[in-house]
């Protein structure tokens, strides 16, 4: 049964919040991502919007610690489709995002600046896919980020993969547990938050 949708306080979203824990918390969620295929059933929909549409690119939009966006750009390469990727962020995770990039460096690139999903330039076309950040959003500056991808004639995708049920949310939290035991047993985290460094 699915839980209510509640548009809470996220502390992750305001500009006072810590750089390096926010970046703790995109790259579990790149990482959890990963650990359970969160990708794959987005594939053939992000391929048939690219068809449909005839967009060069993709840019997408809150791409956090760059979420799914790497085991996708690979399905679609495995499937003849070569598209180039853009990767976007309010608080861009740099050192996810040059991780990522340095993998695919033709196909997959990154802007350093903080980029507002609600204000895409005009002069950046290409399908604008947003995932698992859609609810981060209010109402208005959600029905903005709609109305921007409308009056620019661009397609838009947006993908919240996980549904608010106790069966999806569980694994996730034990996926968090074990993410979070690999980085305490290394001092990772200790390590990177006394420095200061993501």
């Amino acid at each position: 049964m699915p839980l209510p949708r509640l548009h809470l306080f996220e502390l992750e979203d305001q500009p006072w919040f810590p750089r390096t824990i926010r970046d703790f918390a995109t790259d579990y969620l790149r990482f959890a991502e990963a650990k359970f295929a969160l990708h794959k059933p987005v594939v053939p929909l992000v391929r048939d919007a690219l068809e449909q549409s005839g967009a060069a690119q993709v840019v997408d939009l809150c791409s956090g610690g760059g979420g799914p966006v790497l085991a996708l750009y690979e399905a679609l390469a495995a499937d003849g489709i070569s598209i180039h990727f853009t990767l976007t962020d309010m608080y861009p995770n740099l050192n996810a995002f040059r991780d990522i990039s340095a993998m695919h460096p033709t196909a997959i690139s990154y802007i350093e600046n903080s980029f507002p999903a609600t204000k895409v330039p005009r002069d950046l076309p290409g399908l604008r896919t947003m995932f698992n950040a859609f609810h981060h959003f209010a109402p208005a500056p959600a029905r903005s980020i709609l109305s921007s991808a409308v009056e620019a004639r661009q397609p838009i995708g947006i993908f919240e993969i996980p549904d608010r049920t106790l069966s999806t949310i569980l694994p996730l939290l034990l996926c968090l547990s074990l993410w979070l035991s690999r980085h305490l047993s290394s001092g990772r985290l200790v390590g990177r938050a006394c420095s200061g460094h993501t």
